[in-house]
């Protein structure tokens, strides 16, 4: 078997969609014959692209919104490439790292969203979903999105989920029949070699996050700044925006910044506990991350962080912004040696269970199986 591996890959492949691209393609790459069949817009697609978006100006409730992501016309130069690019090879599977076009092969596609459960978090979770990065977004122009995309489910052999709570919903909301889809997981990206706790002190807390505000930091800092009072020596480290995005910035800040890979990979192991109560997360790689780096989590209930997390076993869920539930979250966790525990003895199942070694392996048999 051979697949025809479909993606848009960014400047630096390595770090095209926080590097889930380019992990599962090399893991796959090294279990069977893969085909790297690159649909990334070149200048001139970008540019044609551009021009429409003055074209496709709207108005709505008097201000002006652009089309971008969303645009016609780059879902049709997709759907051109990708049947160009393939079409000297009909035997092959296809794999789309994101629907792009439909062809005539036995067509897979792996995703952490869907247009149909934007709408359901639109309607259910509405304030959550304001963080979303979609809520500037014309309805009319993700309606026609949603179409296009239920299109190309309808048409193709299964749907691969990062997250269960994606596969669920394609399920129970958007009504695809269940044999289509599939839930496989996501794998960690840091290197479990450097997995070296340094010496815990019960006062540090870890969040990652450069969608500050969409990923709470903003609420971590304001349970932070209330916990201080009862734990003058608590300690907040906080990495992923290139500036601090507050005004306020306290004396027991650590500003971290951008930092690399094995740079995080010593926060995690000097860290207790890890933070990030996400009001949108489509799935949350760093949950992973820090479990494996032996850190008892923080997160909301909802989205894949009620998988990833069990209520009072290897960490806390909150249900709300409630920031004086969460600081007696962080001091409860920062003492529950029995939760830090469970977390260090489960370390070599998470290992196996967020790998992307597990996860080709999933995929490759499901495609084996149909």
């Amino acid at each position: 078997m051979e697949i025809l591996y479909v993606c848009s890959w960014d400047k630096c492949r390595e770090k095209t969609w926080s590097g889930t691209t380019y992990s599962l393609y090399k893991t796959l790459e090294a279990k069977i014959p893969v085909q790297n069949i690159d649909v990334t817009l070149n200048r001139k697609d970008k540019m044609f692209i551009k021009l429409q978006r003055f074209t496709d100006i709207k108005f709505k409730n008097e201000k002006v919104k652009i089309i971008h992501e969303f645009s016609s016309l780059k879902t049709k130069i997709y759907q051109k490439k990708v049947n160009r690019l393939i079409k000297n090879d009909k035997k092959s599977v296809v794999l789309q790292i994101g629907d792009y076009g439909l062809c005539d092969n036995k067509t897979y596609v792996y995703q952490d969203l869907s247009l149909d459960s934007l709408f359901y978090f639109k309607e259910k979770y509405n304030g959550l979903f304001q963080y979303s990065g979609f809520q500037n977004y014309l309805e009319d122009d993700m309606s026609r999105r949603r179409e296009n995309q239920f299109k190309f489910y309808n048409n193709i052999h299964g749907i691969f989920t990062m997250g269960k709570w994606l596969a669920n919903n394609l399920v129970e909301y958007s009504k695809i029949p269940k044999e289509k889809v599939h839930w496989v997981g996501g794998g960690i990206n840091l290197n479990i070699k450097k997995v070296k706790p340094f010496p815990k002190s019960k006062n540090k807390i870890l969040f990652v996050g450069r969608d500050f505000f969409r990923k709470g930091g903003d609420l971590v800092y304001k349970a932070f700044k209330v916990l201080k009072r009862y734990l003058p020596n608590v300690e907040l480290y906080v990495a992923g925006p290139k500036e601090w995005p507050l005004k306020d910035k306290d004396d027991n800040l650590r500003f971290l910044g951008e930092i690399n890979s094995d740079e995080l990979s010593d926060y995690f192991n000097l860290c207790d506990i890890f933070c990030m109560p996400s009001r949108f997360e489509a799935y949350g790689l760093v949950f992973i991350e820090a479990l494996v780096y032996g850190l008892p989590c923080i997160g909301r209930n909802n989205f894949e962080m009620k998988e990833f997390i069990k209520e009072g076993y290897n960490g806390y869920l909150i249900e709300n912004d409630d920031i004086e539930q969460l600081a007696i979250k962080m001091y409860q966790l920062l003492n529950n040696d029995d939760i830090k525990s469970n977390v260090v003895t489960n370390r070599n199942k998470y290992i196996k269970e967020y790998s992307w070694d597990t996860v080709a392996d999933r995929i490759i048999n499901i495609i084996n199986k149909a």
